[in-house]
């Protein structure tokens, strides 16, 4: 696959993955020039594996002890800010000759604090100041209570990517508070040409629930393309016309989509099937590392998302609601399996980390 040809579509590949050795070995630096890579996506799943499953931070973690930093979180945060700079350091080239439209890396808010919106604003600002990139995105996920928190950090100018997107109608609440929330800042006399969004959207656990659900044959493995194009639909809606493009001659950044959980869980299933189907301009689509080379060995040339693929993603969505299954409840429930999935690793990474330090 020639990296040309995706930058044409208007999509950029972020990788989904992080640790020490990624960045220290030089391998995320031949990736960024060799896939083209233009960002970075990491989450407690992420750094749990890095930090339990590898030797990398053994050291690290015993200087930590050493220097009587014991609470887990606080080494935890030494750690995965250090990553997180490092990585952005790399990306920033890309940062800057995007005019700041991507070259961005994304760090988590600790999941215990999801919805407490005052103590993970206030976290978001910490961890945000102290890597003091330009290019770094805080991860807030896609709740009520995810809302506040993200308004309050775009009007700060804190770019923001909201994770654990699986129902569109949530989006469509996101997307119009991102563009609230940069009215808020231009009308306080603050630019808004430096801020940044992405909405994540989960895509391949959507198939893996309702594959199950039915035996019909033309719907399986097409719910979750159908539901993340029809959130394109929306963001072509949403990001046009004359308010957004007032915001648009000041210098703002449309939220773009960005397709998650893009590897493939059905072994019947093609290995690219979630990025080969999901290409569309102005999107983003944050990949393994297994898929990432999976693509580039046998990739084909993008076939973009029009308003054709969009008719028929309605249409296929109706044909399950005909099946009796009910995306919205599908939606509802692995949003709320995701958060308990994040904070389950979450704890067990700072029990791990308690380990070393104590």
């Amino acid at each position: 696959m020639d990296q040309k040809l995706i930058s044409k579509s208007g999509q950029s590949f972020w990788l989904d993955y992080i640790d020490r050795q990624l960045i220290s070995s030089g391998t995320l630096a031949k990736y960024i020039t060799n896939f083209g890579l233009n960002g970075l996506t990491s989450n407690p799943s992420i750094f749990l594996h890095a930090i339990t499953k590898t030797s990398y931070y053994a050291e690290e973690l015993q200087l930590l002890k050493q220097k009587k930093i014991t609470d887990p979180y606080l080494a935890f945060i030494e750690i995965a800010t250090q990553d997180i700079k490092d990585a952005a350091s790399l990306f920033m080239p890309v940062y800057e000759s995007t005019n700041k439209k991507d070259g961005y890396v994304s760090i988590e808010l600790p999941p215990s604090i999801a919805n407490n919106v005052e103590a993970s604003i206030s976290e978001a600002k910490k961890i945000f100041n102290k890597i003091n990139m330009p290019n770094i995105m805080i991860k807030v996920p896609g709740t009520e209570s995810g809302l506040n928190i993200f308004s309050d950090l775009i009007i700060s100018g804190i770019n923001v990517n909201i994770t654990l997107l699986f129902d569109c109608n949530i989006y469509v609440k996101f997307a119009k508070t991102y563009i609230d929330a940069l009215e808020k800042r231009d009308k306080n006399k603050n630019p808004i040409d430096h801020v940044a969004s992405v909405a994540s959207f989960f895509i391949s656990r959507i198939d893996t629930v309702t594959d199950q659900m039915h035996d019909n044959a033309d719907l399986k493995g097409k719910i979750a393309i159908a539901n993340a194009t029809k959130a394109y639909k929306e963001f072509t809606g949403l990001f046009s016309g004359n308010r957004w493009g007032k915001l648009v001659h000041k210098g703002a950044m449309a939220q773009r989509p960005l397709w998650a959980s893009t590897s493939t869980k059905n072994p019947n299933y093609s290995d690219i099937l979630y990025v080969q189907e999901l290409f569309a301009s102005q999107t983003v689509n944050t990949i393994p590392e297994k898929t990432l080379h999976a693509f580039f060995d046998h990739g084909q040339a993008p076939n973009i998302i029009d308003e054709q693929k969009m008719i028929e993603a309605i249409e296929t969505l109706v044909k399950l609601k005909n099946e009796g299954i009910s995306l919205d409840l599908i939606t509802t429930k692995l949003l709320k399996d995701g958060l308990t999935a994040f904070e389950n690793d979450f704890n067990s990474l700072m029990k791990s980390i308690a380990n070393y330090t104590k």
